[in-house]
């Protein structure tokens, strides 16, 4: 059994109007199943939230990260099993982009493999510049704070 199962929606933002996505991760501090048995991933799977929220909080308003705009939290805490986080809403994801049935040339090909590659030299040299994680010695000094 999985400690948390996953949904990402649309909303809106009842103070901006905007449109954001809301994550949800569903019985995240649930140990035991319905039928008393221990849920193996539990743990680990409210590590990943923390890490993920703790992230996100860090980075925010990188142009490469999407932004965390709000963490929702319960007003009784005895039925706190689920988190809510609110980022902006992107129109897309690669992983849709890839699985999709459209044709892609090789200039797509080319413009999302670039794209990758600035995104994820940037965002690694931003982590590192913020703390977030230091590379090894070793490490090629291009990506160096």
């Amino acid at each position: 059994m999985v400690a948390s199962a996953l949904t990402i929606s649309a909303g809106v933002d009842t103070e901006t109007s905007e449109t954001v996505a809301v994550k949800k991760n569903v019985r995240v501090f649930d140990t035991v199943d319905a039928n008393g048995e221990p849920i193996s991933n539990a743990l680990l799977t409210q590590k990943r939230i923390l890490r993920e929220l703790k992230v996100l909080m860090h980075l925010r308003n990188h142009e490469n990260i999407v932004n965390l705009k709000d963490v929702s939290f319960p007003e009784n805490y005895e039925s706190f099993r689920d988190v809510y986080l609110v980022t902006d809403l992107m129109e897309g994801d690669l992983r849709s982009v890839i699985r999709s049935k459209q044709f892609l040339s090789e200039r797509h090909i080319m413009y999302i493999s670039t794209h990758i590659k600035y995104s994820l030299t940037t965002s690694l040299s931003n982590i590192v510049r913020s703390g977030l994680y230091s590379l090894p010695k070793h490490t090629s000094s291009r990506f160096k704070a």
